[in-house]
C-alpha cells in the first residue's frame, strides 16, 4: 500500500512540476509579445515627438526630400504615420507617386495604392513609415525595386542634413 500512495504521489508531484513549467512557458511567451507591443508604441511615441518637434521648430519634411534631391516618392504603411506624411507632403512640391500598404481594400486615396506584391513604380525613394518592421520590409522591398528605402525616422531626424 505504502508503494502504490509513493507511486500517486510521485505521479502527482511529477504532474505539477510539468504543469508549474508549461504555465511558466506560456507567461513567459505572453510576457515577450506584450513587450514587442510596448517597444514598437515607444518606438511610435518617439516618432511622433519628434515630428512635433520639428513642428515646433517650423521644420518640415518636405526640407528632407528637396535637400536629398527626392521629388517623387512612395509612402509605405498607411497608419497614423504614413497618413501624417502623406498630408505633409500632398500640397508642396514632392510629388507622392502612389502608397504601399497590406490593407489596400481599405484605403482610400487621391494617389494609387498598391500592394506590397504588386509591381513598382519607379519612384525617387520609398519611405517605410512602420518604423518597428523596417528591416524586414526594406529588405523585400529591395528585392522588387531599386531606388533607396528610408525610414520615417530618417526623414524627421535628419531634416536640417544633421
Amino acid at each position: 500500500m505504502k508503494g502504490k500512495f509513493l507511486v500517486f504521489l510521485t505521479g502527482v508531484i511529477t504532474g505539477i512540476c510539468i504543469g508549474a513549467a508549461l504555465l511558466y512557458k506560456m507567461q513567459l511567451k505572453a510576457l515577450e509579445k506584450l513587450n514587442a507591443k510596448t517597444d514598437k508604441f515607444k518606438q511610435y511615441y518617439n516618432t511622433l515627438n519628434q515630428w512635433l518637434n520639428n513642428k515646433d521648430d517650423g521644420k518640415s519634411s518636405v526640407n528632407f526630400f528637396k535637400r536629398n534631391g527626392y521629388q517623387s516618392v512612395a509612402i509605405y504603411g498607411m497608419g497614423e504615420l504614413g497618413n501624417r506624411l502623406y498630408k505633409e507632403l500632398r500640397n508642396s512640391d514632392i510629388k507622392i507617386k502612389y502608397v504601399i500598404d497590406q490593407s489596400i481594400d481599405y484605403l482610400n486615396h487621391e494617389v494609387s495604392v498598391m500592394s506590397p506584391e504588386d509591381r513598382l513604380e519607379a519612384v525617387d525613394v520609398i519611405v517605410v513609415t512602420p518604423t518597428f518592421a523596417f528591416e524586414d520590409i526594406r529588405s523585400k522591398l529591395k528585392a522588387k525595386i531599386n531606388c533607396p528605402i528610408i525610414s520615417i525616422n530618417e526623414v524627421l531626424y535628419e531634416i536640417d542634413g544633421n
